[in-house]
């Protein structure tokens, strides 16, 4: 069957015009379009506006900052463009009591989040993460970091915005912290200049070839990476640019000692006057415990071991009554659910107000606190909420223009796995559905708190497929088997992960029993179901198409683990961890151990059709799993990205996704083709594997 050519007729009449700058596109728009009458296209979702990281995590970090006065808001917004492959990024400044909102400087590139890993520094998995910007004490001025020409700089500007921003420093390395010192007349930076002698060492090294070691990360890379052992350097910079050397005062800024009387392992802390509260691990020695709160009032400790308080306190906050404000995310029965409480130490918490949006970085404002908020259906915001009055109030929606897109209804459902452990999944519909109706259905993970984008990644587009007609379930998976248990390290609770395939089988069970309520409710057709999944999600996939007859088909956007893949694809460094995980050396250990989870494998008990869209930094991850589905017969294809990482990053590289997912269901579940010429090679390679026989 062939479709109507819907998505490039769309997407010429939303390409930008060519006299838009950056600030136009970061600027929403003020036309009122009647709500919910508009179909929504790819480029609509790429393109919306953006402050802060691209995942949730209830209670989370700070996506923006709040003035010393509590009546302003500093944040970074960009936004995406496909047609130039590039971003759009500016500081803006929101009044919170108006919602009136500026833009003090745009311009610059993506900053990614850096971490070390397996011994290896400045590992990145694509995730735009820029730190908040930091107001100065006296609010007259805001740092903030920009990226331009390959180096990250601090730069400044006046709040106000009667000046230009300006860049304070000209590092060959790029800043990564900031803090401004308590007079507000000097910033502490830090860099990481032995990055750059690290990779001047290695290039030496080339000359005469690398010996093969712990540095190496060959998925990502054909040469040695630096040593996570390189050190951070601190500077402090004047307000005109000039650097001195630093105190360990002035270091102490960025990497401050617990306050006294709280402990040095508390994951959240809050502090008035007379009292101070905070939360931290109630077993000590576990690699994951729960959370215990606890105040301090006038040098009396307040355990709180009322049941709201007994795990996943995500945010505190002391009132100016002397009350403690918490906020709990639930798991369970609720999961999903973020609830406020009222705490006055010595007496039992009150409960405030509940939701199932999701709010994250919340910070004290005039009145209430200042979130940024998520709904399934509702792009961030920035909202200020009042837990005493029960309400959340919008204070600046970067996106208003989205209401007049028509969603599909969203519908929350119960998800529990064989062991017991609950989560939750979003059944979303096509916005025309009718009474009676069955709709084929896509599968989408693993974390659905928030608006409901693409997924894990932002590689599935659910109001896309649920405006093709596809019914979608976006899938929440269960806390990791391990979580809360009395292991002490981490290869400890991987090793409880792993044996017997714990975690696999949790997640997976949890899913199943999702989709079970889904189609329950009488509107799936059981018969046309396919799934996707990256990362976790993607190990999920891999457990569904060996341990289940579910799935018509199945896309994957990183690939696999296998014996060969897992063992000696992604370096010695990871080959010494999996080790201490559990995983067995080659042999008759090894062949039980696998049974259950590899394609490689399993390749002749595999006929579902696959498709894999990974970074050129992991596609090699996948090689053992697609030559042995190529020669065992089975319909599989891969695309390489290049310049990608775990979380692909490149708009041009999202919109080809979303389309090529989008045609791949269409004709797997639906029968249905796009009749755009262009894409005639790519029906017909599909068709040829549709028709190849398994061996």
């Amino acid at each position: 069957m062939v479709r109507p050519l819907l998505f490039a007729t769309t997407l010429l009449a939303a390409a930008p015009a060519a006299a838009e700058t950056c600030r136009d596109r970061l600027t929403p728009s003020v036309a009122r379009l009647p709500p919910g009458n508009r179909a929504l296209t790819p480029q609509d979702l790429i393109g919306l506006r953006d402050f802060g990281p691209p995942y949730d995590i209830p209670g989370g970090d700070r996506s923006f900052a709040v003035s010393p006065d509590r009546r302003r808001v500093a944040l970074i917004l960009r936004r995406a463009d496909p047609a130039t492959n590039s971003y759009c990024i500016g500081l803006v400044v929101v009044t919170a009591e108006t919602g009136a909102a500026g833009i003090l400087d745009s311009g610059g590139d993506p900053i990614f989040a850096a971490f070390d890993l397996h011994g290896l520094a400045d590992q990145r998995t694509g995730a735009i993460d820029p730190p908040a910007p930091v107001w100065s004490p006296d609010g007259r001025r805001i740092a903030f970091l920009r990226r331009d020409q390959g180096r990250t700089r601090l730069w400044l500007v006046d709040a106000d915005g009667k000046a230009p921003a300006r860049s304070l420093t000209n590092e060959t390395s790029d800043v990564r912290r900031f803090a401004w010192t308590s007079n507000g007349t000097r910033l502490i930076y830090s860099v990481r200049r032995g990055i750059g002698d690290a990779q001047a060492d290695i290039d030496v090294e080339s000359r005469s070839g690398f010996i093969y070691d712990h540095r190496f990360w060959p998925m990502a890379d054909a040469r040695p990476l630096p040593p996570a052992s390189v050190p951070f350097d601190y500077r402090v910079v004047d307000l005109d640019g000039s650097a001195h050397p630093t105190s360990d005062a002035d270091r102490a800024l960025l990497a401050p000692a617990a306050a006294i009387g709280i402990p040095a392992n508390a994951t959240l802390r809050a502090r008035r006057e007379g009292a101070s509260a905070w939360v931290a691990p109630r077993y000590a020695g576990r690699y994951t415990s729960p959370g215990a709160l606890t105040a301090r009032v006038n040098d009396r400790l307040y355990p709180c071991d009322a049941p709201a308080c007994a795990e996943r306190v995500v945010g505190i906050w002391w009132t100016d009554t002397g009350d403690l404000l918490f906020l709990r995310d639930w798991v369970g029965e609720k999961a999903g659910h973020l609830e406020f409480f009222r705490w006055r130490p010595g007496s039992a918490p009150v409960s405030l107000y509940e939701t199932a949006d999701d709010l994250t970085g919340c910070q004290r404002g005039v009145a209430g606190l200042l979130c940024a908020r998520e709904a399934a259906q509702r792009p961030r915001e920035l909202v200020s909420v009042l837990p005493k009055a029960r309400r959340i109030v919008p204070i600046y929606d970067p996106n208003p223009e989205f209401a007049a897109f028509r969603l599909g209804a969203v519908t929350r459902l119960p998800a529990r796995a064989s062991d017991g452990a609950m989560s939750f999944a979003d059944l979303v519909l096509p916005p025309d559905h009718r009474p009676g109706e069955h709709h084929p259905l896509v599968i989408i993970q693993y974390n659905s708190r928030g608006f409901l984008r693409g997924g894990t990644g932002d590689e599935y587009p659910i109001f896309l497929f649920a405006q093709r007609g596809f019914a979608v379930l976006s899938y929440q998976r269960p806390q990791s088997f391990a979580f809360g248990s009395d292991t002490r390290d981490f290869q400890a609770f991987q090793r409880l992960n792993v044996k017997d395939w714990a975690d696999r089988r949790r997640a997976f069970t949890a899913l199943d029993s999702a989709i079970d309520a889904a189609i329950a409710r009488g509107v799936i057709d059981p018969t046309r179901i396919g799934i996707t999944g990256l990362s976790d999600g993607a190990s999920t996939v891999q457990w569904a198409l060996l341990n289940s007859d579910r799935f018509r088909t199945a896309v994957i956007s990183s690939c696999c683990e296998d014996p060969g893949s897992v063992t000696y694809g992604a370096g010695l460094a990871f080959q010494d961890d999996i080790r201490k995980f559990g995983y067995p050396l080659p042999g008759p250990a090894a062949d039980v151990f696998w049974r259950p989870f590899s394609l490689a494998r399993n390749a002749g008990r595999v006929h579902t059709p696959l498709l894999i869209q990974a970074a050129d930094r992991e596609f090699r991850a996948a090689l053992e799993t697609v030559g042995s589905l190529r020669d065992a017969g089975n319909p599989v294809e891969m695309f390489v990205f290049p310049d990608e990482y775990h979380l692909k990053w490149q708009p041009a590289h999202r919109l080809a996704i979303y389309d090529r997912v989008v045609d791949w269901f269409d004709f797997w579940l639906r029968g249905e083709v796009d009749p755009d010429p262009a894409k005639a090679a790519h029906y017909a390679r599909w068709r040829a594997l549709a028709a190849r026989p398994a061996s």
